[in-house]
């Protein structure tokens, strides 16, 4: 018995969790239908992939982009983004009609065959980005295909077609691809952050890592890219009044702050507050954020374990701008994927690790179980805060926590044995 408890790593719990999870959710749909799904989605309304036909509509008349936008946290991307849903607009519009201006592009007639192979093709994206990590092309297959049935990824971004899937998968390679021996896929590695931090913005906090190194060529390179790719794009998009405009949809997205929104660590505060009827001021709610944003660069800027480093940096992306959804917690899985697949004959984990792993399983496995000790019951009463999204960031931030005082207290450890 003690042999086969000494068999049981952080891996296969996650993929028992996860399979067993989605298995349990197919079950129960095919008893109660598709209220079962409603209680996991997003919102609880139907919003099938509707970040890429929201943007791809937005687009149609790219120099007046970001004059058009019916709202700022619609139009806060930076141009790099729209270039690429502009692409798209075009592959609709041969014929004429434009989404958006001239017809709806849920009305026009290729649109399900566009969002079938992008869908398609942002998979095998995070396949190529999971199997690069190890040689383990089995081990990469299953972690693939369980990443997809969990709540972040199936209830989240594939569900609304989020660009925050390609930029995560984008990510993971460049990781891989940024130790190489070969020069062509370090420089590759750097593209690739330029690229995502130009859809995102957020990525660039990844060129800390060269500059940690000490590879100052490269984080000059990184930078010189990452300028060319954010600002050139403005030509197509407004050019200077464009990016005035979209400095200005930033600031007004940035300022949000709503009552039931804990996707993010300034709308917590408020919520938290809120609740215990406590009324923060707005130089508190701007403050903390400011401070668990340099908290994290720090530990990731400082610290020994580049699993921990690369946690630090994603949650920066998962948990720092304001009005983020769900999807975004699918960075956090950047550091777990490099650790499954590199660590994959590792057996002696300490506790800490093991609660770590166990709560990113928490997280991500669907919660099948709660769901039904709710009686998969809708909750309507605040924007955004399902039962399901209380779920996930009660184990979110409990799980950055645990990282958190992982990093101090293996510091402290250090310290002492000095």
């Amino acid at each position: 018995m003690k042999d086969k408890l000494k068999d049981i790593t952080p891996f296969g719990i996650f993929i028992f969790f996860v399979t067993g999870g989605f298995l349990l959710y197919l079950l129960f749909t095919c008893k109660s239908g598709s209220t079962v799904t409603d209680f996991f989605m997003m919102e609880n309304t139907d919003l099938a992939f509707c970040d890429l036909k929201m943007h791809i509509n937005f687009v149609s008349e790219p120099k007046q982009l970001y004059f058009s936008m019916p709202f700022a946290g619609a139009g806060c991307f930076p141009p790099l983004a729209y270039f690429i849903y502009y692409c798209f607009c075009r592959l609709l519009s041969w014929l004429g009609a434009r989404p958006g201006r001239d017809m709806d592009i849920d009305e026009m007639s290729y649109t399900n065959l566009l969002v079938v192979y992008y869908s398609i093709f942002v998979a095998i994206l995070i396949l190529v980005a999971v199997c690069i990590w190890g040689k383990n092309m089995k081990r990469g297959l299953i972690l693939f295909i369980a990443l997809l049935l969990t709540t972040p990824f199936f209830a989240g971004g594939m569900s609304v077609a989020n660009s925050t899937m390609p930029v995560m998968a984008a990510l993971l390679i460049a990781l891989r691809l940024k130790d190489a021996k070969e020069a062509w896929k370090r420089e590759a590695a750097l593209l690739l952050i330029a690229v995502c931090a130009g859809m995102k913005i957020y990525p660039a906090v990844f060129g800390l890592l060269y500059l940690r190194e000490k590879r100052f060529k490269e984080a000059a390179r990184l930078t010189v890219y990452g300028i060319v790719l954010f600002f050139c794009p403005f030509a197509a998009f407004g050019g200077l009044t464009g990016m005035m405009k979209w400095l200005d949809n930033v600031r007004e997205t940035m300022g949000y702050c709503n009552f039931g929104r804990i996707q993010c660590i300034k709308e917590l505060l408020y919520t938290l507050g809120s609740a215990a009827g406590i009324e923060l001021p707005g130089l508190v709610l701007s403050i903390i954020p400011l401070l668990f944003l340099g908290l994290m660069i720090f530990l990731a800027a400082t610290g020994k374990d580049k699993y921990r480093r690369v946690f630090f940096l994603c949650a920066v992306m998962a948990f720092y701008p304001t009005s983020a959804y769900r999807y975004t917690l699918c960075y956090l899985a950047i550091p777990f994927i490099m650790y499954f697949m590199e660590k994959e004959e590792e057996r002696k984990l300490g506790p800490m690790l093991w609660l770590e792993c166990v709560s990113f399983t928490l997280l991500y496995a669907l919660p099948v179980l709660y769901g039904l000790l709710l009686g998969f019951r809708l909750n309507y009463d605040y924007y955004t805060l399902t039962y399901v999204e209380i779920w996930l960031y009660v184990w979110a931030y409990l799980l950055l926590i645990l990282v958190t005082v992982h990093e101090f207290s293996e510091r402290k450890r250090n310290r002492k044995a000095l």
